[in-house]
């Protein structure tokens, strides 16, 4: 998820065709699956007009979603280039 002035866009991580579970850290053991994986099931809220979520923009404004997924994969990239990777050197 990334929000953005009033809109937040979610998005699942997806590889070979299956849904990762939900991933707090990047480890040595689930880098290359975490970087290998899509980006999909995308949702788009405006948090001002809906601050329940219960109306996916994503086809209501499509210049807005495109925007924001633009920007979304820009900055997850970015996260992902930068991320820790915790090691267990304890083996």
């Amino acid at each position: 998820a990334m929000r953005y002035g009033d809109y937040k866009i979610l998005a699942r991580l997806k590889n070979n065709g299956e849904y990762l579970p939900q991933i707090m850290n990047v480890y040595d053991g689930n880098e290359a699956l975490i970087k290998e994986s899509e980006l999909t099931d995308y949702e788009l809220y405006n948090l001002i007009d809906d601050k329940m979520e219960s109306v996916n923009l994503v086809e209501i404004e499509p210049e807005k979603f495109t925007k924001m997924k633009k920007l979304l994969h820009t900055e997850y990239g970015k996260l992902l280039e930068g991320s820790h990777i915790w090691r267990n050197d304890s083996k």
